[in-house]
């Protein structure tokens, strides 16, 4: 059961761009001060931060799981 909520992090960070994000990326390829290319880059760049935080706090939560058993 643990792996399937572990799953269910990873392919919730998809979803964690906000509209409002999606549409400034969008807009700054209209104005033309970011390629397709560079808007790829930044939603990847969050997505990979988003991931990060997750597992740190994932980590947290099994060293704070780990503590109190003791």
């Amino acid at each position: 059961m643990e792996n399937t909520h572990e799953n269910h992090f990873v392919m919730c960070t998809q979803k964690d761009n906000t509209m409002s994000f999606k549409l400034q990326v969008v807009q700054e390829i209209e104005q033309g001060s970011l390629s397709t290319h560079q808007a790829r880059s930044k939603i990847v760049g969050r997505l990979r931060k988003l991931v990060t935080l997750i597992g740190k706090i994932k980590h947290h939560q099994i060293c704070q799981n780990l503590l109190n058993k003791k």
